[in-house]
């Protein structure tokens, strides 16, 4: 079953390989995970040039009206016994919940746009 022995050359190669994934999970983990405890993103945006301060409060909101709804919608699935996850039913939405969440998802493309787009 299998291989039971491998070259000194094989050996090196998958041992990099395997050791490059966990530098990457690391690296990953911190970044999606942790990065937000230790770096202020609106501040990082207002440092940036070109950033106008009303394109960053509007996202700020934006991410909170797009919380809030999931938060919302993830209390009512529990107490209907419903696992959580981070989908929202429209039309469980009053119109002006409705028409403030469509506004704020609108503004999700305006991250990209004043970040740019991330090298792989």
């Amino acid at each position: 079953m299998g291989v039971e022995r491998m070259d000194v050359a094989t050996r090196l190669i998958r041992n990099m390989v395997e050791a490059s994934q966990i530098a990457d999970d690391h690296i990953l983990w911190f970044y999606v995970l942790n990065a937000f405890d230790y770096v202020n993103v609106p501040n990082a945006l207002r440092a940036k040039p070109g950033v106008l301060e009303e394109r960053i409060d509007g996202l700020l909101e934006a991410h909170q009206i797009i919380l809030r709804a999931i938060l919302q919608q993830q209390l009512a699935d529990i107490e209907q016994g419903i696992p959580p996850s981070n989908r929202v039913d429209p039309k469980k939405l009053h119109a002006p919940e409705k028409a403030h969440l469509m506004w704020a998802l609108k503004q999700v493309p305006l991250v990209r746009d004043m970040l740019g787009v991330p090298v792989a």
